[in-house]
């Protein structure tokens, strides 16, 4: 187990406590999780990750008193014996977990930056605009025209991401397979959806970060009048390059609703060719992904679909520290539950909104 205050791009840090292949096998959420319920012995590896995660925190970091995690994590009511709420995890010979149907978080995969282990807040500097350069005669008679480059920030904050769950006291100590993969991999999700779900519709009140469809300026906007075609996806793509946005190419790639992909999969490119709008993952020879994140409810007849073009490797998603769960075995005590709820801070911004552009009046 290592521990690094080393910072990489973008002013980030490392993770804190980083484990080894050989540490990540010993390490058991199950067990964790026990210990914090006070189900088991606090001199445990999980106890020592905690606190070592502990330590490496800021001193103004608010502690529950719970156990901190170096993966995120959350949500599943599960216990020993009921079916369909756990009873199938415990048995001799278990077969493949099969896991709740989710919304797909696709807003990491699509090429969102993560900057983990950030400590206070943060403000990216960001130069909007730039000096410039002239031909110019040798001993002008006039001084030459000065162009400077103006700087500004985006700003990141920790903003804190609530989930909870509920197990069985007899679930912490007894299942195969075991609940940490299951349980891990459903407060990931559960996280991922919710920061997906800002990064495109937050509506920056609150807690909430500001998403794309509701940042104020830079995004641009281009109006569909109906279904998707191909002028329309094109002039997408000419706004984020007309505004210098098309920073990284490769980045580049749309997300939207699955009904729009339907109707752009049924659509040809140009009539009587047969070669449609949306084939083999792509639009106009980008990336393109769906996902039932996106708003089906929006403009004045709340039909509207939400589709975003963008280099999504200028969005940025920070986190803050570790998760940090923390166990009540009281609560619900007399049922034999376990309430977990985990901690995690977290934000998101575009570094240049103008890589992005939205849809408006799109109805599939």
């Amino acid at each position: 187990m290592s521990t690094t205050t080393t910072e990489n791009r973008g002013g980030a840090r490392a993770p804190l406590v980083e484990l080894n292949e050989a540490e990540r096998r010993r390490y058991s959420f199950r067990r964790a999780l026990a210990v914090a319920a006070g189900l088991e012995a606090r001199q445990s590896f999980e106890s020592e990750v905690s606190e070592e995660i502990a330590r490496q925190l800021p001193s103004s970091y608010q502690k529950r008193g719970g156990v901190f995690i170096p993966t995120v994590m959350s949500r599943a009511a599960l216990d020993a014996h009921t079916p369909g709420r756990g009873a199938e995890l415990v048995s001799e010979v278990a077969g493949p977990f099969i896991t709740a149907l989710r919304k797909r978080a696709l807003v990491l995969s699509l090429g969102a930056r993560l900057l983990t282990g950030l400590a206070g807040n943060l403000a990216l500097p960001r130069q909007d605009t730039s000096g410039g350069a002239q031909w110019a005669a040798d001993n002008p008679v006039a001084d030459y025209a000065q162009t400077n480059l103006t700087l500004s920030q985006v700003p990141l904050k920790p903003r804190l991401l609530v989930s909870s769950t509920t197990f069985t006291r007899q679930l912490l100590v007894q299942s195969t397979p075991s609940v940490d993969e299951v349980v891990a991999e459903d407060m990931a999700q559960a996280s991922a959806v919710a920061l997906d779900q800002a990064a495109v519709h937050g509506s920056g009140a609150g807690s909430e970060p500001l998403g794309l469809y509701n940042v104020s300026s830079g995004v641009a906007e281009v109006n569909f009048a109906g279904p998707p075609t191909l002028p329309k996806v094109v002039e997408m793509e000419r706004r984020v390059a007309a505004a210098d946005g098309e920073t990284d190419p490769a980045a580049a790639g749309y997300l939207t609703t699955p009904e729009v992909r339907e109707r752009a999969k049924l659509t040809e490119e140009f009539s009587g060719t047969g070669i449609r709008l949306w084939r083999d993952g792509r639009m106009n020879d980008r990336r393109a992904e769906a996902t039932n994140q996106l708003a089906k409810n929006l403009g004045a007849g709340h039909d509207e679909h939400a589709c975003v073009y963008g280099i999504w490797s200028e969005l940025v998603v920070g986190e803050w520290g570790a998760i940090e769960v923390l166990a009540n075995p009281y609560t619900l005590a007399a049922k034999g539950l376990v309430q977990v709820t985990g901690f995690y801070l977290a934000d998101l911004a575009p570094r240049h909104p103008e890589s992005f552009c939205k849809s408006k009046g799109l109805v599939p």
